[in-house]
Formats: structure tokens, sequence, C-alpha cells
């Protein structure tokens, strides 16, 4: 049999005992409506089952099982539970019609009915099925819609994964290094680079404006630019790196002052380790590096300047800071998604900051940097309570190898 589904008219289920009534409702509803009948309980269900009606018309009192029983079992049945039921019915109490409500009636007409109102109730609640219909149809291409978004972001995580360096060409020329990477929507605009010619380590982290997709677009292109430079400039030092970072980043995306086009840009920060001359060189646009040794950790500031923007300098001055290289000293490079957790110990809600940042990697400086890192992530989680993660948040933590002695002597 041909069900509702394939049919452009509504097809409507008359259930009735009497056949002079199944001729009459028939005759109310077509041909505006297909109409099929069943005259007892059992036929009812089995096509209700077969041809899924959009509506079914039931009388209450049939021998047997009556329509109570039939609705309640239409509902229990997930095939039938949407399809509305109108009691038709020659039961006028309001006991009964609360009954037959109860039972999961959308509507009930008592006996005798008038046929324009039955035709106006019907065409109103299959005006409510093609709604819900629609409504079902569209959120069923939302969520494939979800599904494909999700399935490309969760892919370009992997890919902006594939970007970031490989720890291992660092880690032979250090004692230790590793990084905290948590973009705050799967992917974002965070990235960071490690390198190492056997000479020279170099460590960098940019901050992009934005966060998930836009600002993984963002963080692709700084780091092409980054690779760019490095490539050409790696030996030029940190000040020098992020003023051609900042030419290489505005040419890329033809940033011109005052251009509206794409104001975006970046922070970022340099650390160049020259293990040999026991020394660390750094820059920072509107970027700190944190210095720890055995007299605590200290927070060096970089420049009060933003990078890549429009409006910012096309020339920009940046200093370079140098730093003596002390045995088991740590630095650490990070984002300020770390210091902008929101939360607290108390009732007053406030930033996290790069003090107490400070206060807990002193605390932990026993430790080593993978387990320094682990135990700052339990306290981040910790201080946010029940508030979410706000930006994306990195982390470079690296530990210079110790400068080997000279032959006869102490340094």
């Amino acid at each position: 049999m041909e069900t509702a589904r394939d049919n452009d008219k509504a097809l409507i289920l008359v259930v009735d005992d009497d056949p002079a009534n199944i001729l009459i409702l028939s005759g109310t509803l077509r041909p505006e409506h297909d109409v099929t009948f069943a005259t007892d309980a059992a036929k009812a269900l089995d096509l209700a089952a077969a041809s899924l009606p959009h509506l079914i018309l039931l009388d209450v009192m049939m021998p047997g099982m009556d329509g109570y029983e039939v609705c309640r079992r239409l509902k229990a049945d997930p095939l039938t539970a949407d399809i509305p039921v109108i009691f038709i019915t020659s039961l006028e109490d309001k006991e009964s019609e609360v009954r037959g409500l109860e039972c999961g009636a959308v509507d009930y007409i008592p006996k005798p009915f008038n046929p324009p109102v039955v035709r106006v109730r019907v065409r109103n609640h299959l005006e409510v099925v093609r709604a819900r219909t629609r409504l079902r149809r569209i959120n069923q291409d939302l969520e494939e819609a979800s599904r494909m978004v999700a399935s490309g972001i969760r892919y370009a995580s992997r890919i902006q994964g594939a970007l970031l360096p490989d720890m291992e060409r660092v880690r032979a020329h250090m004692a230790e290094v590793v990084a905290l990477w948590r973009p705050f929507d799967v992917v974002g605009g965070d990235f960071y680079w490690a390198d190492s010619d056997g000479r020279t380590s170099v460590f960098a982290l940019i901050d992009c404006t934005g966060h998930g997709v836009p600002g993984a677009f963002m963080a692709v292109v700084a780091a092409a630019s980054l690779s760019q430079v490095l490539r050409d400039h790696r030996h030029a030092g940190p000040a020098a790196i992020l003023a051609e970072l900042n030419r290489a980043f505005r040419d890329l995306l033809r940033q011109e002052p005052r251009s509206q086009a794409c104001d975006d840009g970046f922070d970022a920060a340099v650390c160049v380790v020259d293990t040999a001359a026991g020394t660390l060189s750094f820059a920072g646009a509107n970027m700190h590096v944190l210095v720890g040794g055995d007299g605590g950790v200290e927070l060096v500031r970089g420049d009060r300047i933003g990078l890549g923007y429009g409006d910012s300098p096309v020339q920009v001055g940046l200093s370079t800071r140098t730093i003596p290289l002390r045995p088991g000293g740590a630095f650490y490079l990070y984002t300020d998604g770390v210091t902008d957790n929101m939360g607290g110990d108390g009732v007053r809600r406030q930033l996290f900051g790069w003090r107490r940042l400070a206060a807990e990697l002193e605390r932990s400086r026993a430790l080593s940097l993978p387990e320094q890192i682990r135990c700052l992530e339990d306290r981040l989680e910790q201080w946010r309570g029940d508030e979410p993660q706000r930006d994306d948040m990195t982390l470079l933590a690296f530990r210079p190898l110790s400068r080997p002695s000279p032959p006869g002597g102490t340094p």
C-alpha cells in the first residue's frame, strides 16, 4: 500500500465500528485528503504502522479494544508515536475528554459532528504536522552541516598541528623543552616554533588576533612569514627577526597604513639561545618571557607594540635583552590566553595574571618541565572552576644545557 510519505496529499486514517460514520467522515474529508479506514482496533493498529497516516480520527466506543487503548498503543510505538490522534465520540463529559487527552490525543470532537468544523480542525492539525516535518528536515540539514563543519575543523586541526615544529630537533641541543598548546576552539591563532642548527637554538611564539577558524588562518599566515624570515635572517638577532616578521606578514596580507581591508596582526616573542656564549637573547612585541632560576621566577618584559596591523609602523624599533644562562635555569614564553584565565579561589572573579603564573612555576621548579606544565594545567583548571577557557593558550618552556666549563678551570 502506498504510504502517506509517498503522496503529496495528506493521508487520514478513520477508525470507527459504524460504517455510516466512516462514509460521512470520508465524504467530509475528500477530495482534499486521501482517506483510509478501519472498523476495529486491531486493523487500525496494523494500518497505522503500514501506511503511516498524517492524522488519525479515532472513535472511542468500539467492541473489544476501545479507542483509549488504541491511542495508548499508538503512542507507545516509536513508529506511530508522532501521528496526531483526534477522538470523535458521543461521550461528552469532561472526564472522558480529559482521559482522551491524557492518552495522547491532540483534540476531541463530540458526535454528532459538524463537517465544516471537522474539516477546519483537521486542516489546522495537519498544518502543525507539516510545520513539524519541515522543522525536522531543517534540523537534519543543520545537523549534517554541523557534522561537515566539525569534520572540516578537526581535519584543519591536524593540518595546523603538522605545522608545529618537530621538537626532537631541539631536544638534542636542550636539557628540556616542552610546549603547552590548547586552542580555544579546536584550531586557534597561537603558533610556536623551535629549531636548532647546533650553533644556536631559536624559539618563537606568536599570538594572532582572533581564535577558532579565523585565528587559525592568521596563524598559518604568521607561520609562513616566520618560515621565510628564519630562512633569510636566522642569525640577525631576535629584534631583527621580529622586525622582518612584521614586514613579511604585512606583505602577505597586503597591509597598508590606514587600510581596513584586513586590519589584523599579532603579538610575538623570539628567544635565541647561544649555549657556547652562555647567553639568551630575547625580544618581544606585547609579549614577555619568564626566567626561572635559583633566585625565583622573574619577568623580562618585551616592548609595547603590536605587529602586522595596518596602522602599525612598517619599520618597528624593538629592543633585544641579553640574559646570561644559569645552570638549571629555565625560560617560559606564554600567550595572554594563559594569564587571562578568569576564575579565583574565592567569590571575586579575576584574571590569573603573570604573577600567579610565576609563583606556580616557582612552586614546581624542582620538577621536570613536562611535570611543571601538568601542574600548571591542573592549577589553571582549578582556578577557572566553572568558567570556560576564554582564549587560545600556549606556553613554550625550555631549559638550555649548562655551558661547558673550559679546560683547566671554571667559567
